[in-house]
C-alpha cells in the first residue's frame, strides 16, 4: 500500500513500516534443540604446509573445550596432545553428563587415542607445567 502525502511522494513512516514488515519476514530463528547438542573435531595440522594430517570427529555428543601439548617427564621428552572434553554440555543452567581429558600420542601425521581421564569438572584450561599436566 502507498500513502500520498499530496506532494506525490510516499509517507515515510509508512516506508518504514514496510521496511520493517519485509525485515520480520526474513528473521525465522531456528527451533531450539531437544536438548543440547555438540559436535566437536580435533584437528592434526602440518605448521609449515598448512594441511590436515588427520581429522578425528568426536562423537556421542562430546565438544572440545581446551587442548595442550604436553611432555611428560617420565616419557623421555616425547610430546602427547592433551584435549579437555565434556559430553551433553549445556549453558544455561550449566549442567553436565560427564567430563574427561583425552590423551593422543602424535605418530607422525596420526594421532592415537590412549586414554580417557575422568575428571570431576569441565577443563576450561589445560598447561604444561614442570613434565605433568594442569587441569583447571
Amino acid at each position: 500500500k502507498e500513502a500520498d502525502n499530496g506532494n506525490g511522494e510516499e509517507d515515510e513512516e509508512d516506508e518504514e513500516d514496510e521496511d520493517e514488515d519485509e525485515a520480520n519476514l526474513k528473521y525465522r530463528p531456528l527451533p531450539p534443540a531437544e536438548s543440547p547438542s555438540w559436535a566437536s573435531c580435533i584437528r592434526l595440522v602440518d605448521g609449515v604446509e598448512l594441511e590436515t594430517l588427520e581429522l578425528l570427529e568426536l562423537s556421542d555428543n562430546e565438544a572440545a573445550i581446551s587442548v595442550c601439548p604436553v611432555a611428560f617427564a617420565d616419557r623421555g621428552g616425547e610430546v602427547f596432545l592433551c584435549v579437555g572434553v565434556v559430553q551433553g554440555l549445556s549453558l544455561h543452567p550449566q549442567r553436565f553428563k560427564a567430563c574427561s581429558v583425552h590423551t593422543y600420542r602424535i605418530a607422525g601425521a596420526s594421532l592415537i587415542l590412549l586414554h580417557k581421564t575422568p575428571v570431576e569438572g569441565i577443563p576450561l584450561g589445560l598447561c604444561d607445567f614442570q613434565g605433568r599436566l594442569l587441569v583447571g
